[in-house]
């Protein structure tokens, strides 16, 4: 992390699978029984030297991406099951050892696919509008945004031929 009282922290956001009886938790077609699924991150306070366990974010959210937002805190961008197509998000306050309640992005959406959320600029570097960029390879498009819940601009990257 860049600033703050984490600074320096380093932090990767994963995501994994789990059994449960509850079928709101269940991801269809995924055979019987289905597994749940979830994110987290693990964290390095000491440079890589170790790592621990953060929060846990479920249900149907996986394949997700985190990033630090200008006033500190993480937001995880995930794959969502829920069939909102859109983003499923969640914040820390705490450098990623707990985690928000998920909440479906209004202006983020998606094809039931991972995408990549990457931060290219602050606002003390001068880098404009655009700090991040949301990336759906399954629509071959690319989201700008000021921030990553204000969509500013949507481009093509490359269209894509398929055949039926």
């Amino acid at each position: 992390m860049r600033q703050g009282p984490y600074r320096g922290r380093l932090v990767i956001p994963c995501d994994h699978s789990y059994w449960s009886s509850n079928p709101d938790e269940l991801v269809s077609g995924h055979g019987d029984p289905a597994p749940g699924t979830g994110s987290h991150v693990i964290y390095s306070d000491d440079h890589g030297q170790s790592w621990k366990l953060g929060g846990t974010i479920r249900p149907l959210a996986d394949e997700c991406q985190v990033v630090e937002l200008t006033d500190g805190r993480l937001q995880m961008n995930m794959r969502s099951y829920f069939g909102k197509n859109r983003r499923t998000l969640s914040w820390s306050g705490d450098g990623g050892e707990t985690w928000s309640e998920i909440e479906h992005s209004s202006d983020q959406i998606e094809p039931v696919c991972q995408a990549s959320l990457l931060r290219y600029s602050w606002p003390d570097q001068g880098g404009g509008l655009k700090s991040y960029s949301l990336f759906h390879p399954c629509r071959n498009q690319e989201d700008s945004y000021d921030t990553p819940t204000e969509l500013r601009r949507r481009k093509l990257v490359a269209p894509v031929q398929t055949s039926v």
